[in-house]
């Protein structure tokens, strides 16, 4: 990606933003409309709730989708500068109703029973899957759900590999990383790890949650009108690439519906 493939969405936010990172992953999120993300929280029903959580927010372009369907959301990213980020996106776009704050997965700072929704985006593949999604059930209400997108499957992690082997300068720390997630990060306590969607049943199961549905990437529609919004190919060396995944807390209580934030 380079500076010309960023949409013009984000024109009053990028200079902000640019000296925060030293990668270029930040072209590549803004090069998608905002009303990609909004789409894409549309398509999985992550809407009209009161309490919502951006577990791993980024950059925040999903923290405002959240926002402007949703009541309130609470945005955690480990990193000070993805912290700053999302603040300055909510300033430059005028949203209110968010909360930002550092928070690192997998041990979170909330009640019980504190979330309608949960978000996570991205960031599945570098956490313990395990531990993660049995903090998830503990902190959605019965009957919250919580997506799972981004999600490396092994696929990504021969994309990784080949770019790191094919770089002028190789880094070996890359290509070793790689190499062990592709021979052991199928293991449901591996961190980096790798998920395929009958993994993601599994291990919802194992956390006490309800599969919903499990798909590549941007390829679930709960809404019933069929739309497809990749941001990845679907499939990598004849390998599944990117998934995501949808999943309930089981209980007799759903989450209390909310007027939207406008």
């Amino acid at each position: 990606m380079n500076a010309a493939a960023l949409h013009p969405d984000y024109d009053a936010l990028i200079d902000r933003i640019r000296p925060l990172f030293q990668d270029d992953y930040y072209q590549f999120v803004f090069s998608f409309a905002k009303c990609h993300y909004a789409q894409r929280v549309d398509m999985v029903q992550f809407v009209d709730r009161a309490m919502v959580l951006d577990a791993g927010c980024g950059y925040g372009q999903w923290t405002e989708a959240l926002a402007r369907r949703n009541g309130h959301v609470v945005a955690i990213d480990r990193s000070p500068n993805m912290v700053v980020t999302t603040k300055l996106y909510a300033e430059a776009f005028g949203i209110r109703n968010i909360e930002v704050r550092e928070g690192e997965l997998p041990h979170l700072d909330f009640p019980d029973n504190t979330f309608d929704l949960i978000w996570c985006w991205g960031v599945m593949m570098f956490v313990n899957r395990r531990t993660t999604l049995r903090e998830f059930h503990r902190i959605l209400k019965p009957g919250g759900r919580v997506l799972v997108g981004c999600c490396n499957a092994p696929g990504r992690w021969v994309f990784k590999l080949l770019k790191a082997l094919r770089a002028p300068k190789a880094s070996r720390g890359a290509i070793a990383t790689a190499r062990d997630v592709l021979r052991r990060g199928a293991d449901p306590d591996a961190v980096p790890n790798h998920t395929t969607r009958r993994a993601a049943d599994r291990l919802c199961r194992d956390a006490g949650l309800l599969p919903i549905a499990a798909d590549a990437d941007g390829h679930i529609d709960l809404s019933g009108r069929g739309r497809r919004l990749p941001m990845f190919a679907r499939r990598y060396a004849g390998l599944e690439h990117n998934i995501e995944f949808v999943a309930e807390k089981p209980g007799s209580g759903r989450p209390a519906a909310t007027a939207p934030a406008r």
